[in-house]
């Protein structure tokens, strides 16, 4: 199974899609904000998969800013967005321009699972 990197500032959220991945034996790495992924800048770079929520909370840097980060950083693996804004907010404008997949919140299971699975025949 690959190793995922999971940012959302929504703590709640953040603990449950992180078990439901765990339980299938798929090794995480947490973040709420760009600060931590930077702290655990050699973790994240060895995922496979970011899944990064777009809106990381009011004045804070923003999902984009993350997968921004990664991009200098040169990160290997797979993006994928979380929003639960609407479709007009322009941080998830701004991740709509990437081009990478943008997946509305709540995300399911299967979805999350899916991804993981996805990553793993690859």
């Amino acid at each position: 199974m690959p190793r995922i990197l999971i940012c959302d500032d929504d703590g709640d959220l953040l603990e449950v899609m992180t078990q439901l991945l765990r339980d299938e034996g798929v090794r995480c790495v947490t973040a709420g904000s760009l600060d931590e992924v930077v702290a655990k800048r050699s973790e994240v770079l060895d995922c496979s998969v970011a899944v990064l929520d777009v809106n990381l909370g009011p004045g804070r840097p923003s999902g984009v800013d993350v997968y921004r980060w990664l991009q200098r950083e040169r990160f290997g693996g797979r993006v994928v967005f979380l929003t639960g804004h609407a479709a007009t907010s322009t941080i998830v404008a701004a991740a709509s321009s990437s081009g990478l997949p943008i997946l509305s919140k709540p995300i399911t299971s299967d979805v999350l699972l899916e991804l993981a699975r996805a990553e793993a025949s690859a």
